[in-house]
């Protein structure tokens, strides 16, 4: 009985109160914008490619997550890591590499016709 209320609240509100998202998954999408400040985003997924060479194998990136925090407006830190199972004659799986680092945003579209990070 809750959810169909929650469900309807959702549906017919005029206005619903969330910020403009964009993803900054690393070899996904890169961008150059930051996170707000004190603002928490944490960004996940699932990646599979497959490779069809003289040895075959199933890669697959489970969970790959990416926590970006705003610890000013321009600049944030980033902290990242993934779950990997690859398989072929052998499944190997375990943690891959953890990410930590940060990003700081040099140019906004206000001003210049773009924007840009490092």
């Amino acid at each position: 009985m809750v959810l169909k209320h929650i469900i309807s609240l959702l549906i017919f509100s005029q206005e619903l109160l969330a910020q403009d998202l964009i993803t900054d998954r690393p070899d996904q999408t890169e961008s150059g914008v930051t996170v707000p400040l004190h603002s928490l985003q944490i960004e996940s997924g699932f990646v599979y490619e497959n490779i069809k060479d003289k040895i075959p194998a199933d890669n697959y990136s489970i969970a790959g997550t990416l926590f970006r925090y705003g610890l000013t407006a321009k600049i944030e830190l980033r902290f990242g890591a993934g779950y990997l199972l690859n398989k072929t004659d052998i499944t190997n799986s375990g943690l891959g590499d953890f990410l930590l680092g940060a990003k700081f945003n040099i140019l906004t579209e206000e001003q210049a016709p773009f924007d840009f990070g490092l």
